[in-house]
């Protein structure tokens, strides 16, 4: 999923859905300009470069994860947290 807004000179991010989906765009978005991994920028402003806008559209009311800069993602047994001020949705 992150590799391929690359391959396909996509301009920019959607996701639609509940507080998973927008979570995973948010991860992907700094995976498709950096690279590597979700573990690898753990952290607020663990990566570099600026990244492509993000549009996100809820599908369920009271997780706010539309509106932050943060992204909690589960890799095996442990939830990790990315993100900082470029990862707010636009």
């Amino acid at each position: 999923m992150a590799r391929a807004p690359r391959q396909w000179g996509a301009g920019g991010f959607v996701a639609l859905g509940g507080v998973s989906f927008i979570d995973a765009a948010k991860a992907a978005r700094i995976i498709a300009v950096e690279g590597g991994s979700p573990i690898d920028y753990a952290g607020e402003d663990c990566f570099a470069g600026s990244l492509p806008p993000m549009i996100a559209l809820a599908t369920t009311a009271g997780s706010g994860s539309e509106v932050t800069q943060w992204s909690v993602i589960t890799t095996g047994k442990e939830k990790i947290r990315i993100g900082g001020g470029a990862c707010f949705p636009r």
